[in-house]
């Protein structure tokens, strides 16, 4: 897939061609805040090129894999996992994330092979997500969810797996439809980013990301057995338990059976599972979601129609404006501040009225340790209240019909609505009030409107 570059990058490569000068980054330099934290303070450290590092360097060699991918120093298992994701469902995505046509030299050969210390794009792309987010002791862990986000500009969710101890079956079904939409899964031994990477025992690591690269079943001593297939992004260190690599039952499948699944008995981060051992091993499964439809595929099969259009918008809470925090006593005045969002959702045409919104908020400016827990609120406006507002709704204008239980500290929030024809106002909010900050809204449905915008502090989109 080739990519055209913007006109920014040409002038700037015509410039560098013409001086011959090297390309300095003014908003990522070499220099210790770059790397952030108190490595970044390492007199030792030092910045090299890729042609000081190694001879012939080359940024991509016989295309992007998963198999390119190993972490090294920092602990961004979560940014790795996400994009051999990317590499194994969507590898054309992949090519819009890292455009492949690209090198350190205008006429070159490929040498060497898959994963050689000479293949930089993976170096690379680690560098430019370092800079989108200031640094890179700030991608020192994080959530194979929100790095998929910013890859793809999908939609971000967390299932708890222990919820679906007892109903194995429902699980398995819901991970292969998502693999079906091309949309992405990554998983964890424990849900908390932060955890420090500890051996459990079999080979699985806690505080560490695997990408989910694939879901089958087998015929297996006149039995269905559910597999699942996880990649490491170490590029070692494997599942010792059945069906691992090493599992005496690989001897007792046929050989079109491992040659189907891909098998291959050698220390590259890659195995498989019994689906009931993931289960029982792994807390979190993170899913980016490419379309609604994957969204709403997990929780309804009655959407009538695949023509989504979307309306993002950006705002802030202001302290002492716009920052009115959930409602809470002493504090319940205040949660009618908050930024607002009017959705005016009208018939499709159809038996079924009810219209089906996807709602995505998403922190801005934030990392793990800095979250606010969050959550947004949905009201009906009443009968007889004017939709030509220059302030905001009050709360005898609004009857709530849906919040999430609980404000949840994550950066990305999602959710989904089945609403009647009506008007309708979305409310973001922080759980403690006058907590600056800005955030993005997105509002995905299943008609196109145009959307109209009502003035000053109240937003409106018709769907």
């Amino acid at each position: 897939m080739e990519i055209e570059p913007s006109e920014q990058y040409l002038d700037l490569q015509d410039e560098l061609m013409a001086t011959g000068k090297l390309f300095k980054d003014p908003d990522f330099p070499a220099i210790g805040r770059s790397i952030g934290g108190p490595i970044g303070r390492d007199p030792e450290i030092r910045w090299l090129r890729p042609p000081e590092i190694t001879i012939n360097p080359q940024f991509i060699i016989k295309g992007m894999t998963r198999q390119d991918i190993y972490q090294g120093r920092i602990r961004d298992c979560f940014l790795l996992a996400g994009t051999a994701c990317l590499a194994t469902t969507s590898p054309e995505l992949l090519y819009r994330v890292v455009p492949p046509d690209q090198n350190f030299n205008v006429d070159y050969t490929e040498t060497e092979t898959k994963g050689a210390k000479n293949e930089f794009w993976v170096s690379l792309l680690e560098k430019a997500y370092a800079k989108l987010n200031g640094s890179y002791m700030n991608i020192d862990t994080g959530f194979v969810n929100e790095a998929l986000v910013d890859l793809t500009g999908g939609l971000s969710e967390i299932v708890r797996v222990e919820e679906y101890s007892s109903k194995p079956k429902v699980l398995f079904k819901m991970m292969s439809k998502i693999t079906e939409k091309a949309s992405f899964m990554g998983c964890a031994v424990n849900i908390n980013s932060g955890s420090i990477d500890e051996e459990v025992g079999n080979g699985l690591y806690s505080g560490h990301a695997y990408s989910v690269t694939k879901l089958t079943t087998i015929n297996y001593k006149d039995k269905t057995v559910r597999l699942i297939r996880l990649r490491n992004p170490w590029g070692r260190r494997e599942w010792s338990g059945d069906w691992g690599d090493k599992s005496h039952k690989w001897r007792k499948v046929s050989e079109n059976v491992r040659l189907m699944l891909e098998y291959d008995n050698k220390n590259d981060g890659e195995f498989w599972m019994d689906f009931e051992d993931w289960i029982e091993n792994f807390k979190g499964l993170y899913i980016c979601h490419l379309t609604p439809e994957s969204y709403f595929g997990l929780l309804a099969q009655n959407i009538i129609t695949s023509h989504w259009t979307s309306q993002i918008f950006h705002g802030k809470w202001i302290l002492n404006q716009s920052a009115g925090g959930c409602g809470n006593p002493p504090h319940r005045k205040l949660f009618w501040t908050n930024p607002q969002y009017l959705v005016s959702v009208q018939p499709l045409g159809s038996k079924d009225n009810n219209i089906s919104l996807v709602i995505s908020l998403t922190q801005k400016d934030r990392t793990d340790e800095t979250n606010d827990y969050i959550n947004f609120l949905t009201f009906q406006v009443k009968p007889g209240v004017s939709l030509n507002r220059q302030k905001n709704f009050t709360q005898s204008e609004l009857a709530l019909i849906k919040r999430r239980k609980d404000f949840v500290n994550v950066r990305d929030l999602t959710a989904q609505l089945r609403l009647h024809p009506g008007h309708y106002v979305i409310v973001p909010c922080t759980f403690r009030p006058n907590r600056p900050g800005r955030f993005m809204l997105r509002v995905f449905s299943e008609v196109s409107v145009p959307p109209q915008t009502v003035p000053k502090v109240s937003y409106s989109l018709a769907v």
